[in-house]
């Protein structure tokens, strides 16, 4: 599904909410009707390619196709289907969540360049279609960049909280129990999850839930509460570690 085959709203823009939702032809059916784990990769890395033909976007779908590569490896089993192809469908929900808000910001430019005069208009409607093309592109590692400053910030203040101290424990006790494949301490254990170790925490309260996610970014496969996201920023961590109330569960598959 190229670009121009996307569903179109009445007023011309895609209609992202049928592209992801639609029963018949929506990127997520498509995944959840999956009937073997094998189907589910084929399915799931035909949405990215289907997705990848737009060109404001390759930053993020880049990033969702090396997740599914995680999450569904060769080996994975038909047992773990259901629970697979849940996580696919939450990250293909997560990226139209962000589709839908690029939207209504292009809407609300579009409005203001309208009611502009038509010089100044034209030169809005230049800059707003260069800033589309960088936004998505740049907004990433931006994102990332200014949290990674103030998270920073947060934590070297003197005098570590007990969340801090609580999670400093764990990631020590987890990074070993990937080493070791052995339970340690009392709340982490060993897992197998689609064919692949896993280390899992649970009964976390948020603020040691954040610190320990935040942890293990970019050391493999993040789960917290059954969801993941293509990119993990501060913001999203916090969003799902606050899913499950005040205590939360870790996920952890190392790279």
């Amino acid at each position: 599904m190229s670009e121009p085959d996307l569903p179109r709203t009445d007023g011309g823009s895609i209609d992202w909410e049928r592209a992801f939702e639609d029963p018949e032809q929506g990127f997520i059916p498509l995944v959840l009707h999956a009937e073997t784990v094998a189907d589910l990769r084929v399915r799931a890395l035909e949405v990215a390619e289907r997705l990848h033909n737009r060109t404001d976007d390759p930053l993020e779908i880049d990033k969702f196709i090396e997740l599914l590569n995680h999450l569904i490896p060769d080996t994975v089993s038909n047992e773990t289907l259901h629970h697979v192809s849940g996580v696919v469908a939450s990250l293909l929900r997560q990226m139209k969540a962000h589709r839908l808000q690029a939207a209504r910001h292009h809407r609300e430019l579009r409005q203001k360049s309208l009611q502009a005069e038509r010089r100044r208009a034209k030169i809005e409607e230049q800059q707003s279609r260069k800033t589309r093309r960088l936004v998505v592109a740049i907004s990433l590692v931006v994102v990332v960049v200014i949290a990674s400053v103030i998270t920073y910030e947060i934590l070297s203040q003197p005098g570590a909280t007990a969340d801090d101290k609580m999670a400093d424990q764990l990631l020590d006790q987890m990074k070993e129990a990937a080493k070791t494949g052995a339970p340690q301490g009392a709340i982490v254990r060993v897992e197998t999850i689609a064919g692949r170790q896993a280390v899992v925490v649970s009964g976390l309260p948020q603020g040691a839930c954040f610190d320990t996610a935040w942890g293990l970014v970019n050391q493999g496969t993040i789960l917290i509460n059954g969801l993941g996201s293509p990119r993990l920023s501060p913001t999203i961590i916090r969003d799902l570690c606050s899913q499950s109330g005040d205590r939360s569960t870790i996920t952890w598959m190392p790279k």
